[in-house]
């Protein structure tokens, strides 16, 4: 019923706001639902501002990249770490080719993968990202 309630919210959101700002906000909302330990409402918030920044900015656009990395973290969290590391790749593909390797969104979102990876016991495929 929790999930259903976040949809509705989220949906009244994006109605009312344009869509940069409702995406913001989403990931605002992704952020508070993952500290209070709620990752599955914090799946269906981040997929909602996924699908908004898409078409908002493009998917070479370092916020689409960090719905990106906060789907996958709500997936690690989940116990999904295979699903979670592809969408880690793709948020660190983006906000390298866009930031730089460098950056500490990237120095983030490269820990997440490794984390991923460490997870299903592939510390060979973590070490070659170092």
């Amino acid at each position: 019923m929790k999930t259903v309630s976040a949809v509705v919210a989220i949906l009244c959101l994006c109605s009312q706001t344009a869509p940069g700002q409702a995406v913001d906000s989403l990931l605002s909302v992704h952020r508070a639902q993952l500290e209070a330990g709620r990752p599955a409402e914090a799946l269906a918030t981040v997929a909602a501002a996924e699908v908004l920044a898409g078409p908002e900015w493009g998917e070479s656009h370092p916020k689409y990249a960090e719905c990106l990395y906060g789907h996958g973290l709500a997936l690690f969290l989940l116990e999904r770490s295979a699903e979670a590391e592809t969408l880690f790749r793709r948020s660190l593909s983006i906000r390298e080719a866009a930031l730089g390797h460098e950056h500490p969104e990237c120095v983030r979102t490269l820990a997440a993968l490794g984390k991923a990876l460490g997870k299903k016991g592939d510390f060979a495929a973590g070490e070659e990202k170092l």
